[in-house]
């Protein structure tokens, strides 16, 4: 019973770090996970923006590089961004690369 176990455990790992592996060689959209020990990659266009900057399996996830040719609405609808930041509407957030913590502002000290 022990010896199944095992080797059912065993053939798991080895169907998961395949599925693993085929899924780092296929680029990530926008909002997907990228980075880490399985090297997720982002698509062309995106960047990987790390969520921590601890540990050693770092993953991020794929956002647009900041771009200042972007047109947004001047239209005041605050939303907090992942930096602790308050932007004044999602466009610009996204614009900044920057993905949403939150509708609404940033409590505390906004940079």
């Amino acid at each position: 019973m022990m010896r199944r176990l095992i080797q059912a455990s065993a053939a798991l790992a080895v169907v998961m770090s395949m599925a693993g592996a085929a899924s780092a060689r296929e680029p990530s959209g926008p909002g997907r996970p990228c980075g880490g020990v399985a090297g997720f990659r982002c698509a062309p266009g995106l960047t990987c923006q790390l969520e921590s900057r601890r540990g050693t399996d770092r993953m991020g996830v794929c956002v647009r590089p900041r771009d200042d040719r972007v047109m947004c609405p001047m239209i005041f609808r605050p939303v907090c961004g992942r930096d602790g930041r308050t932007y004044s509407n999602d466009c610009m957030m996204r614009a900044a690369g920057v993905r949403l913590r939150h509708q609404g502002a940033c409590r505390g000290r906004s940079r």
